[in-house]
């Protein structure tokens, strides 16, 4: 059985509905912070597009933000 958690969060796709995946992007995370959401959308291809090594960084700087 795997836990659920439910809120508020971003999404980078639906502002821009393309294709892009850039670690700037993080901005997201800021912006989740700043409005009190819980989480970010990591979309599809995220790892393949910036790399597992950056996704891992990605995920550390939105556990310290939230």
């Amino acid at each position: 059985s795997q836990e659920y958690h439910y809120g508020k969060g971003s999404w980078s796709w639906i502002i821009g509905m393309d294709g892009s995946t850039v670690f700037p992007e993080q901005k997201y995370i800021d912006f989740s912070a700043a409005m009190g959401y819980q989480s970010v959308l990591v979309d599809a291809l995220w790892d393949t597009q910036i790399g597992r090594d950056k996704i891992k960084e990605l995920a550390e700087y939105g556990r310290q933000k939230m």
